[in-house]
Formats: C-alpha cells, sequence, structure tokens
C-alpha cells in the first residue's frame, strides 16, 4: 500500500503483479485516455512539479513522464482512490474531459440517435445547402462551421462544455457516415478541424493534453496520409487560429444583429 494510504485513501495493491513481461503496445484509445488522466491530475503542474507531488512520491520520474505520454497505464490504486483528485481524474479517463463522451465518440458503438444526427446535420455526408450564415461571413467554409455549430446547439442548453460537445458531436457525425466520410474526406476534414478550432473546444482538448493525438486520430480515420494531402486538407485560413475565429464568429454574430435590427425597423415602418 502507499506509504501515505491512510491519507490519501488508497487501495491497496500488489505491484509486482502489475508488471507484465513483453505485454503489446498500446493501442491509440488506450495512450489518449492515460494523456487525458495524467492533465487532469497535474492541474496545469509540469512534469518536474509532479515528480514532488505527494501522490507521486514513490512513482519513479522516467514513469510520470511515460504517464504524460501515455506511455503505460495508470495504476490501479490511483485509478481507485477515493481521494476527490484522483476521482475526477477517474472520470476523465472512463469518459473524457468535462464529462463528455469523447471515448463513445471516438471508439464506441455507431447508434441509430448518431446516425439521425448525421442525417439531420449532413445530409447525404455534405454541407446543408440551405446556409444562412454564408451572408455573414466573409469565408464560405467558416460559414459552414458556424452553421453545423448552431444547428447542434439547437435546443440544448448552453454551457461551458458546449463548444467541446460540438466537436464530439461532429465527430459522432462522422463516423456515423463511414466510408462516406472518407470519400468526402475535405468536406469532414474542415467539419472537424472547423468544430476543434472553437474556444471552447480547443481550451479543453489543451487542457488535457489531447492536440496532437486527436489531430492523429483525424488524419488516421478520414486516411489523410502524407504530408502533402495534409496540407491540402488543412484548416482554412480563416480559422487557422482560434483568436482569428473568435474574432469572425463575433464579427458575423454583429452582422446578424444590424440585419435583424434593420428587418424589425422596416417592419414597423410599414
Amino acid at each position: 500500500m502507499h506509504k501515505d494510504a491512510k491519507n490519501m485513501d488508497y487501495v491497496s495493491i500488489d505491484f509486482e503483479r502489475e508488471k507484465r513481461v513483453g505485454r503489446p503496445s498500446r493501442s491509440d484509445a488506450d495512450r489518449m485516455k492515460t494523456i487525458a488522466w495524467y492533465h487532469a491530475l497535474a492541474n496545469g503542474r509540469r512534469p518536474v512539479e509532479m515528480i514532488n507531488w505527494l501522490p507521486f512520491s514513490d512513482v519513479d520520474p522516467r514513469t510520470i513522464y511515460r504517464y504524460r505520454k501515455g506511455e503505460v497505464p495508470p495504476r490501479r490504486d490511483f485509478l481507485n482512490s477515493r481521494s476527490e483528485e484522483f476521482f475526477y481524474a477517474k472520470s476523465v479517463y472512463e469518459v473524457g474531459p468535462l464529462q463528455v463522451p469523447l471515448w463513445d465518440a471516438l471508439w464506441g458503438a455507431i447508434s441509430s440517435k448518431d446516425i439521425s444526427l448525421a442525417n439531420q446535420l449532413m445530409p447525404g455526408a455534405r454541407w446543408p445547402s440551405d446556409m444562412l450564415s454564408e451572408f455573414f461571413f466573409d469565408d464560405g467554409d467558416l460559414a459552414k462551421i458556424s452553421d453545423f455549430r448552431a444547428m447542434y446547439r439547437l435546443g440544448k442548453e448552453r454551457s461551458s462544455a458546449s463548444d467541446f460537445e460540438c466537436f464530439v458531436g461532429a465527430i459522432r457525425v462522422t463516423r456515423a457516415w463511414g466510408e462516406m466520410a472518407s470519400k468526402n474526406k475535405s468536406i469532414f476534414h474542415l467539419l472537424l478541424n472547423g468544430t476543434m478550432a472553437f474556444p471552447g473546444a480547443v481550451a479543453a482538448i489543451e487542457q488535457f493534453g489531447l492536440r496532437e493525438p486527436i489531430r492523429k486520430w483525424i488524419s488516421d480515420y478520414l486516411r489523410v496520409g502524407d504530408s502533402a494531402e495534409r496540407g491540402s486538407q488543412s484548416d482554412c485560413p480563416s480559422f487557422s487560429n482560434e483568436r482569428e475565429l473568435a474574432y469572425q464568429c463575433e464579427k458575423a454574430e454583429g452582422q446578424r444583429i444590424q440585419v435583424g435590427d434593420g428587418l424589425r425597423r422596416a417592419l414597423f415602418t410599414l
């Protein structure tokens, strides 16, 4: 048992039995979940600071760095700890960041609800034809992403995780279309990278160290192969960075308000 078990409320475990010889390489799912778990515990601390963190006081420094890269799974006593910090990290490990089911979206079974959502938001594995946002954005691709977010949010209660939920919804839509998404990879590459760039989504992804693993998942799923192909499928200039995306969305929203006010004034003067 950990030497501070009385304080940390760990579950007793025989660590020697955890060691396996010749174990297979870890899956992308295991890696990504461990990376998110580690960042949930670190909460902004650097690896060198985690070495001196009391709960990790009996963990080899190399193992801490391997947790950060997702190379080894969390110890079971850490996962099963009833300590508040570890309990929160376990929810990230089992469900996903911010209690949004990212892991299920990436690797879970596709449901009839997912298929219905895909038909509603991306009929025929393409962008809907009646996209009103194109009147308010200078960039047509950014308009498509904005409309997708607006349609996904329709009827849902807003929260601090709304942007991240929209990105996870985009993953479900992409997987629901399956092979059709791969055939129309330019559309779905834009959808996934665009929804990932919204401020709330990218903040969550970076907080849990998932930017590069998720980008790799997108490229692998859509079979975006070499660097030249990835370059041709890259984010459009309008949201090459999150600040620019936020600015463009605010600008478009201002234009919507102006148009709406103008229409109301016109109606009242008739």
